[in-house]
C-alpha cells in the first residue's frame, strides 16, 4: 500500500487546504476520486470514480486538488514497487 509522507492525517489536511470550491451554488457531499499511484510515487491517473460525483464544477476541484497531492512513497510486491490504484473522498 503506498504511504503518504506524514501519514493519512497529513494527506487530509494537505485536501482540506488545498481544495478550493467553486463558484456558484454551494454544494455539500463527498467526491470520490480514484488516482494510480506510480512506482516512482507520482499520482497519476486522477479521475472522478463513475456515478460518485456532485457536479461538473466540484469534480474538477476535487480532481485538481488530489494532482497537487506531493508524491508518495509507493507501494511494493515482494519488495519491489508497483502501481497501485486508490480511491480518496474529497469532503465539501
Amino acid at each position: 500500500m503506498p504511504a503518504f509522507a506524514g501519514g493519512q492525517e497529513n494527506m487530509l489536511n494537505f485536501l482540506r487546504k488545498n481544495l478550493q470550491r467553486p463558484r456558484g451554488p454551494r454544494q455539500h457531499g463527498r467526491v470520490l476520486v480514484n488516482l494510480v499511484v506510480a512506482v516512482t510515487g507520482e499520482v497519476t491517473e486522477v479521475q472522478v470514480a463513475p456515478g460518485q460525483g456532485l457536479s461538473p464544477a466540484y469534480d474538477a476541484a476535487a480532481v485538481e486538488c488530489v494532482r497537487r497531492l506531493p508524491w508518495f512513497m509507493p507501494g511494493r510486491r515482494e519488495g519491489k514497487p508497483v502501481p497501485t490504484a486508490l480511491t480518496l473522498p474529497v469532503i465539501f
